[in-house]
């Protein structure tokens, strides 16, 4: 039978981690669906990752990504929580969250056109910039864009190609 002391202890600090939880969840309920997103651009982009490497590739599935993966969690969760604080404290008239979720979705996203570029063996990008260009005037300048780029990429490799 514990004593009366442990049970206070034990009471004490259970108390205590709820009341910390609870202050989080407070705090941090503005962002939560920012945070939620974040995750789920993550889970995904691992999800397809999987996917690319497992079946597509033949590769085994290392420890390595899944660490890589709860890296990233942490690093873009603290980068939203972060933008908040400052926005909130420092800078109110900023849109800090929206820049920080912005960046994240879009280097997840390129993430998972990516792997779906392995998994399904079309370049997602080359047919939206098709699509762009058949459709619109603008479209041809954008498909311009992207061309000239493929030059200039050609004539850096040559370059960079030592011959005997």
């Amino acid at each position: 039978m514990r004593t009366l002391i442990e049970q206070i202890t034990e009471n004490t600090v259970f108390s205590l981690l709820i009341q910390m939880f609870g202050w989080l969840a407070f705090n941090l309920a503005p962002v939560s669906t920012s945070m939620w997103v974040v995750l789920g651009l993550i889970i995904s982009d691992l999800v397809f990752g999987i996917w690319a490497t497992v079946f597509k590739k033949k590769k085994p599935f290392s420890s390595r990504a899944m660490r890589r993966t709860l890296g990233k969690i942490f690093i873009y969760e603290f980068i939203v929580i972060w933008a908040f604080v400052l926005e909130k404290n420092v800078w109110p008239d900023q849109h800090l969250i929206s820049g920080a979720m912005s960046f994240i979705s879009v280097v997840e996203s390129i993430s998972i056109l990516e792997n779906l570029r392995i998994i399904t063996g079309i370049d997602i990008w080359a047919f939206i910039f098709h699509r762009i260009n058949k459709n619109s005037n603008s479209g041809k300048f954008l498909f311009r864009i992207k061309q000239n780029a493929r030059k200039n990429k050609k004539k850096i490799i040559k370059k960079k190609v030592i011959k005997p």
